[in-house]
């Protein structure tokens, strides 16, 4: 049922003890959709990796459009737009992928669309990544 949560087998609070994971999704009818993904902590962690380990979650093939380090924040962070096609389905589509790290834990926000919409998406893309607030 959409907006409910999905029985499992072992309860969420239960995985929580013996893994650490964070990961959220949202999607929409005209398939766009945010992934955030938080890999296992790891001390050193350095952005070049974090940026490697977000491109190569991606199924498929992918090719990086963009990169740029992003220097005024006070932690590692770079912004990627990527080209790829779907594994599965063979549709290409485009890619705003945020990589940061915070307390050698790096995180990725990677925002998907359609090639064919991704343009027209991208300026609400970017002022939702604006929006995002480390807290705790």
């Amino acid at each position: 049922i959409p907006g409910q949560p999905t029985p499992t087998l072992v309860s969420l609070e239960e995985l929580q003890q013996i893994i650490v994971f964070d990961f959220v999704v949202a999607g929409s009818e005209d398939e766009a959709a945010l992934f955030m993904v938080g890999d296992p902590p790891k001390e050193g962690v350095a952005l070049d990796s974090a940026i490697q380990g977000a491109l190569d979650s991606f199924e498929g093939e992918s090719t990086v459009e963009k990169q740029h380090v992003i220097t005024d924040k006070p932690y590692p962070m770079a912004r990627l737009e990527v080209l790829s096609v779907d594994a599965e389905t063979g549709k290409t589509g485009r890619q705003l992928v945020y990589v940061f790290i915070i307390d050698d834990r790096a995180w990725s926000l990677t925002y998907v669309a359609p090639s064919e919409r991704f343009e027209q998406l991208l300026p609400l893309f970017e002022k939702s990544a604006a929006s995002f607030e480390l807290t705790g």
